[in-house]
């Protein structure tokens, strides 16, 4: 029988563990539960990332605002969720934040796969591509 010791690394944010510290790190970086967190979403697309109090006072105003506040970036859109009632106890029977629409319930994934989609930059094809 062999018996192994490892080492786990816990994010400070959320409830994620790695095997190695460096994956660690790049997760705690731009965890959505970090209210200082980069996003990656956002770089990506080259866009300007809102700060988080700024995102939470459009998020107050309803799920419309917010979308617009962060331009679309679900990243950005699901850590200002995940943030916003921290401190705060509310009836979820009675807030409607405006996501329960004609598009229907928003959902992180699919939205996120829609918006690297149209963020993807077109690929350019030069001397020597066939």
């Amino acid at each position: 029988m062999k018996s192994a010791l490892r080492m786990r690394h816990y994010c400070d944010f959320c409830k994620k563990s790695t095997g190695t510290k460096p994956s660690m790190a790049k997760h705690e970086k731009g965890c959505t539960a970090n209210p200082g967190r980069v996003c990656r979403m956002c770089s990506f697309a080259g866009l300007a990332q809102q700060p988080m109090p700024v995102l939470q006072a459009a998020y107050a105003k309803g799920f419309k605002a917010l979308e617009a506040a962060c331009e679309g970036c679900p990243a950005c859109m699901l850590a200002t969720q995940r943030q916003h009632w921290v401190d705060v106890v509310y009836d979820s029977d009675t807030y409607n934040d405006g996501r329960d629409d004609e598009r229907g319930e928003w959902d992180f994934k699919k939205a996120a796969k829609a918006w690297i989609e149209d963020h993807r930059p077109e690929p350019e094809y030069g001397y020597g591509c066939y």
